[in-house]
């Protein structure tokens, strides 16, 4: 009879032990869906914002500190540097979430670098004159600023980078 207790108990151990890792992988793979899911809408969202205000590339190319004043003025021009600057900010988002997601590890690390990254340093080369009118203060993440330090470190040079991508440029 307690041979019987004992065999009921490890079973139940056993059956306990199973279920939590099956738990477990369908949750990481919830998260890893719902990070993939997030990173993919808010490209989108880049895409479609993009699509809707071609205006804005005009401020990616030559976006300078005095920039932040125009945010503020009652004018046309006004109206298109908030437009760009939603839609930086909308990109720092993308940028953050994709970084976060693979810090975290909800991104498979192949994907990350083969789409995730590029995609992220196109976003953050195209648009430097910001992110670099911003690097003083203390409105990028770490993330962000991580990641241009790292890119640096491999010889990255975001300024050219930008040039090379307004100017129709592509490099390796």
């Amino acid at each position: 009879m307690e041979s019987a207790a004992v065999l009921a108990s490890i079973a139940t151990g056993v059956l306990t032990a199973v279920v939590a890792i099956v738990a477990f992988w369908f949750s990481r793979h919830t998260q890893r869906y719902a990070a993939q899911r997030a990173i993919g809408d808010l490209q989108s969202s880049l895409v479609h914002y993009r699509a809707q205000y071609p205006e804005i590339t005009k401020y990616s190319r030559s976006w300078t500190t005095a920039d932040f004043i125009r945010l503020y003025d009652d004018d046309e021009e006004n109206a298109t540097a908030v437009r760009y600057y939603g839609y930086v900010d909308l990109g720092l988002e993308f940028c953050n979430t994709a970084l976060a997601a693979s810090r975290q590890h909800h991104i498979n690390p192949k994907v990350f670098e083969a789409h995730y990254r590029p995609l992220l340093r196109y976003f953050l080369a195209e648009n430097y004159p910001f992110v670099e009118s911003t690097l003083n203060g203390p409105y990028l993440s770490s993330f962000i600023r991580t990641e241009l330090q790292m890119a640096k470190n491999e010889g990255w040079d975001w300024a050219l980078r930008h040039e090379d991508l307004t100017a129709g440029v592509v490099r390796p």
